[in-house]
């Protein structure tokens, strides 16, 4: 029997109603090893077979974090406004659930960024990041100035309101408001978006996965708008592709750019 661990987002109005729904459903089918609400404690001590999350698109990203590298199929069901990564609708949730019991469903593994912080030659910060890391500048109303090396060798220097370091499913987030590119979210890459950089001819860059970012200068640094960090002059931040990818139940390839066009108001 499989162990399966609901998440809730007590600030999303329906999230503990819709977890009794699953429970109920799957308390003869599943051992339900634990409701967690908090959005502080560690997930893998749990050692569930796989989660449910029951909120918005944040809900995913902090559960997906609080994971670590022990990460397990996620099915997330949507309560908030945009639901990029919470796909599944409320009233899909006991079809989604049978699909996933009987093995008719996909899981999308998703890229990470792995983010290391150096100082004096010593890590002082190690975080991961589904959607992105942000580089913003550590004064308000102050020129952010970033050097900015792939795989040790000079990239650009660029002077702007700040940067921003994504995967393929951050995409669709910051990174899409600073004017970057829409990419499928089981793409392996690094997208950089400056973000309103005073050189026009800066313009977003997509990377491998196997390449290694290493960026300086003073600034603040944001890991998926949850992990925060000032970066000083003569830090090292260094980007790149985590090998624990985040494992995502999907509905359907379909779904994914049926969610692009409804989101985004395309045809209309």
């Amino acid at each position: 029997m499989q162990k399966v661990l609901l998440i809730t987002n007590p600030d999303k109005k329906g999230s503990c109603l819709q977890a009794e729904r699953a429970r109920q459903y799957l308390k003869d089918k599943c051992e339900i090893i634990a409701e967690i609400p908090s959005f502080d404690e560690e997930l893998s001590k749990f050692s569930a077979d796989f989660a449910i999350t029951f909120g918005g698109d944040g809900t995913v990203l902090n559960a997906i974090r609080r994971f670590g590298t022990d990460q397990i199929p996620i099915i997330t069901v949507n309560l908030g406004r945009l639901g990029f990564l919470a796909e599944v609708n409320p009233q899909d949730l006991e079809k989604m659930l049978e699909k996933y019991l009987h093995g008719h469903i996909n899981i999308s593994e998703r890229i990470r960024l792995k983010i290391e912080v150096f100082r004096a030659e010593k890590l002082i910060f190690s975080e991961f990041a589904l959607n992105e890391v942000s580089f913003f500048s550590a004064s308000c109303g102050r020129i952010c100035t970033l050097n900015i090396d792939v795989d040790d060798m000079h990239l650009t220097t660029i002077s702007g309101d700040g940067l921003v370091v994504a995967t393929a499913t951050g995409s669709t987030g910051y990174a899409l408001s600073a004017g970057g590119p829409i990419l499928n979210p089981t793409l392996k890459s690094m997208i950089l978006v400056p973000v309103c950089a005073h050189q026009l001819t800066n313009r977003p860059l997509v990377l491998s996965r196997h390449e290694t970012l290493c960026i300086s200068g003073k600034s603040t640094i944001s890991c998926d708008g949850i992990k925060s960090l000032l970066i000083t002059p003569g830090d090292t931040v260094k980007v790149k592709c985590s090998n624990f990818p985040a494992k995502i139940v999907t509905c359907s390839r379909e779904n994914r750019y049926n969610t692009l066009r409804q989101k985004l108001n395309w045809g209309e």
